[in-house]
């Protein structure tokens, strides 16, 4: 489809969308004057519609604005939209005994003459389920919407930037998210006007009857200075052939960015902000540290790393550990959009929370990707410098292995190594153990584990064969081990991501041909091809 047409198809999908849906919120809520006993439903209802109306106003508004590729996007997701808001409809039409004009209101009398009370009353008891069911596919299609949705801070003069200066600006936490991280990325604000610089005082170490390291992972729990706030701090080192100066811009961007985000949406911590670490003998920054809010609800709960619970935990339902990779994948799209590459993607920098008074299903907890201590901005220049860690080189790509690399890092390099770390989660099987012939359980301590049969590849000095060797090692499992544990789509997602880079049998897409200004060709890409998949498992 052409670019005017696609576009067109976006506007009068958003339009299509607006008017069935204020048709049915119109009638649904009549409909809830009638009978009161649905009255919460569709009050979460008319909540639900708020945030998706809103959107859907901000789209229509600035659609031509889009990319060819998000056009595509939405005009996808409003067919869908438009589908349940039809469904919906019908429901109610049906309650009543006839279909109404889409323009006239359902009329009380009308309703309580032709029922009566007890068959309102069983009306009311029929339609209570269809109903939370509905809602819960209007959440489930707000869910596959925010990844797309926030894609479109990385357009600069987007509809973001256009919207604020034209219109009076939306009260909707959604848009008010997305102008944060727009304002972000495109350098409206910085760390010091934002206030994410922090004085070296604003954190203290926990006492020590209370402090618990977490297990295999660099980032610490401290607390907030005058507060029993808890924060997690992570340290990064600037490398040494690398500007400061373009260094300290960098973390400041990384700040501002990270604490536009919200950790229930993205899966990944809000930054609270860093804190400048000098060298005692001179004003020269030694390191920064960056630090984390823990939401309010999961301040009493232990992190726990997800290679702490690969060696330790039993393996949970599949249900769950499908829900984990999911929120996994969504952190990656999320992390693209705030226009970093984390390069750091591994068990020990995934943390997984699990909090007792959250009314919650899934016990294996609520992940964040952290381990930040290596990002870089997805259009900032890279040194291709590497090291020779065999244990960090199994999330790596094999042309990101190595002291000097071959490739430029992107966000297929990002998706490499999430494809290794939902193998994990698939098999739930940890590739390395603690040594127990080695003292305490620090992440330098780790062996391979024995269902990980690559030993032989380790003891070769030749470095692309090796790494080679290992990745197809590694594709071998998720081909032939992974399905029986986790069925064929699953084992495909890994496949795919593993893939992702090769340059035959390739179902991602060719770098060369996913290569765009503002990183939305392989965004959506991934959307589609690995994202669409996976919550599709979840339902």
């Amino acid at each position: 489809m052409e670019v005017v047409g696609l576009s067109l198809a976006v506007l009068g999908g958003a339009e299509l969308c607006l008017k069935y849906g204020r048709i049915m919120i119109d009638k649904y809520t009549v409909y809830c004057e009638a009978e009161k006993s649905l009255g919460d439903v569709i009050l979460r209802l008319q909540l639900q519609w708020s945030t998706i109306e809103c959107q859907l106003e901000q789209l229509n508004s600035k659609g031509d604005s889009m990319t060819e590729e998000l056009q595509s996007r939405f005009s996808a997701l409003f067919q869908h939209l438009r589908g349940l808001l039809h469904k919906a409809t019908m429901l109610v039409d049906s309650a009543v005994g006839e279909k109404q004009s889409e323009s006239t209101r359902i009329i009380l009398d009308k309703v309580l003459r032709k029922k009566g009370k007890i068959h309102k009353f069983r009306l009311a008891h029929s339609l209570q389920r269809p109903m939370e069911k509905l809602l819960e596919d209007l959440e489930r299609w707000q869910s596959r919407i925010q990844p797309a949705w926030f894609l479109l801070a990385l357009i600069p003069n987007s509809l973001v930037d256009q919207q604020l200066t034209t219109e009076r600006r939306p009260s909707t936490s959604e848009f008010s998210k997305l102008h944060d991280l727009s304002d972000a990325i495109n350098r409206r604000t910085s760390a010091r006007t934002h206030g994410t610089i922090l004085p070296p005082d604003s954190i203290v170490s926990r006492p020590k009857n209370e402090d618990r390291p977490i297990l295999y992972c660099p980032a610490k729990i401290m607390q907030e200075s005058g507060t029993d706030d808890l924060v997690l701090v992570e340290s990064f080192y600037p490398l040494q052939n690398l500007d400061l100066d373009v260094m300290t811009k960098h973390v400041n961007d990384f700040a501002c960015r990270l604490s536009a985000v919200d950790p229930k949406i993205f899966g990944i911590p809000t930054c609270h902000g860093i804190i400048e670490v000098y060298h005692p003998s001179s004003k020269r920054i030694k390191h920064f540290q960056i630090v984390f809010s823990i939401p309010g609800h999961l301040q009493v709960c232990t992190p726990h790393t997800l290679r702490e619970l690969l060696i330790d935990a039993p393996s949970y339902p599949l249900e769950e550990r499908f829900r984990l990779a999911t929120q996994l994948a969504r952190s990656v799209v999320f992390v693209h959009a705030t226009k970093f590459v984390h390069k750091n993607i591994r068990p020990e920098t995934i943390l997984v929370f699990q909090s007792e008074t959250e009314n919650t299903e899934a016990k294996i907890g609520k992940p964040f990707l952290m381990g930040f201590d290596n990002f870089r901005p997805a259009d900032g220049k890279t040194f291709r410098v590497g090291d020779l860690d065999w244990k960090k080189n199994l999330y790596r790509h094999p042309t990101r292995q190595g002291i000097h690399l071959e490739q430029a890092y992107t966000m297929q390099h990002d998706i490499y190594s999430l494809g290794v770390c939902l193998l994990e989660i698939g098999l739930w099987d940890s590739f390395m153990l603690p040594d127990p012939d080695k003292m305490g359980d620090d992440y330098d301590n780790f062996k391979l584990s024995p269902n990980l049969k690559i030993s032989q590849y380790l003891r070769e000095t030749g470095r692309k064969r090796k790494a080679q060797k290992i990745k197809g090692e590694l594709l071998n499992m998720a081909k032939n081990q992974l399905p029986s544990k986790t069925g064929s789509r699953y084992a495909g997602i890994v496949v795919l991501c593993m893939s992702c880079l090769d340059d035959e049998d390739n179902n991602f897409g060719q770098m060369r041909d996913l290569l765009d200004e503002n990183g939305i060709l392989v965004g959506v890409k991934y959307i589609e091809k690995v994202l669409d998949v996976m919550e599709k498992l979840c339902v």
